[in-house]
């Protein structure tokens, strides 16, 4: 027997997921089951079937389906109890059979519609509390900019920020949408006025719009993703970024800490993430080197690469100094340093004397020439 999978409406939409079981029965497929997202159907003959919704809290009882006694007095009516899913309870007849509906005071179906209601309620009030605990945390934890962290991977991660952004968008949208929708049936049949068995159908564009935005999303995604390359480092630099060797500091490289790069694009621009680390003599460069699509960009890039540094930890800590060949140069005492030339921007860590700085930025001006 064929089996078929389907997306359902949601849980707020009562009337719809009645009217969505008898269209489906009436083409030969016949509810089986029901879970968050989807609906399973068994293929027979197409037949022409009412279901109804019975709604009611998982917490009233102990499982997942109604009590006994309680599908034996609907069973009694003629109605043949399908299946349970968190609130929502299935049942379906024989569309031309004289059962008796389920409420015949719709004020009487609006309280069973509490429980959900409050639900949902519960679930959209929160979700702005969440984003702001999510951002509250990362900022803790970090020790640095949110802002400035969130800048940098909308520009450098694209792909990912625009998948992960929609996708909470339209959590929070559907969220929204669902506690409105409930609230007004709540309030209509609180007015007397019977719930729809079978509404208008509702319109597919903007579930087409939805899935379209999310797949392209998706796309962006996985194509950022081919974009990168993680390796080890070479002896001589491949990119934008510099060794520790052009400007002079030369040794054997460690073994207990792997030198290495990491190579990435999106819209925005091309960037690299380095880490060379030497035994002897015993030092390192960490660096995030930029190469935006715009100089507009460099400024603010540059300002985020402050603002998230590891020991200044924000802008207002660097000094500026003039270097003639470079737009800006901004140094924190000895340990960090951030550089503007064009559209290239590099924010370079390592415990830099006077002439190592004077050296590394000598063969920036040569590079990013």
């Amino acid at each position: 027997m064929k089996r078929k999978f389907t997306f359902h409406p949601k849980d707020y939409a009562i009337g719809q997921i009645e009217k969505y079981y008898s269209d489906m029965a009436a083409k030969g497929w016949h509810l089986e089951h029901r879970n968050i997202f989807t609906s399973s159907f068994l293929q027979g003959e197409p037949k022409d079937m009412k279901y109804r919704v019975e709604v009611a809290s998982p917490k009233a009882f102990d499982s997942t389906r109604l009590p006994e006694e309680q599908v034996a007095v609907y069973e009694d009516c003629g109605w043949e109890y399908v299946w349970g899913h968190g609130f929502i309870h299935i049942f379906r007849a024989p569309a031309d059979s004289d059962t008796e509906e389920f409420y015949l005071d719709p004020a009487q179906q609006a309280d069973t519609l509490k429980k959900l209601r409050k639900d949902i309620f519960f679930r959209a009030r929160w979700i702005p509390f969440y984003l702001f605990f999510f951002n509250f945390l990362l900022d803790t934890l970090s020790g640095t900019n949110v802002i400035a962290n969130m800048y940098r991977a909308w520009i450098s991660l694209t792909g990912m920020m625009v998948w992960s952004s929609l996708f909470i968008g339209i959590i929070f949208a559907e969220t929204l949408y669902g506690a409105i929708q409930i609230n007004r049936l709540y309030k209509n049949l609180k007015k007397g006025k019977p719930l729809d068995h079978r509404p208008k159908q509702q319109s597919k564009i903007p579930v087409i719009i939805k899935n379209c935005l999310l797949a392209l999303s998706f796309a962006l995604l996985i194509h950022s993703t081919t974009l990168e390359n993680e390796y080890p480092m070479p002896a001589e630099s491949d990119g934008m970024y510099v060794t520790l060797s052009e400007y002079g500091i030369s040794g054997e490289r460690s073994t207990a800490q792997e030198s290495e790069v990491g190579s990435y694009a999106s819209p925005f621009c091309q960037w690299w993430d380095c880490r060379e680390v030497l035994a002897q003599p015993n030092t390192w460069l960490y660096q995030t080197v930029y190469v935006m699509k715009s100089e507009k960009q460099t400024a603010n890039m540059a300002r985020c690469l402050m603002d998230t540094s590891t020991f200044a930890q924000k802008a207002e800590n660097f000094s500026e100094m003039t270097v003639e060949g470079f737009d800006k140069v901004y140094y924190n005492s000895h340990l960090e340093l951030v550089v503007i030339k064009g559209r290239y921007v590099g924010r370079f860590n390592s415990i830099f004397t006077q002439e190592s700085r004077d050296a590394l930025l000598t063969v920036l001006k040569e590079k990013w020439a």
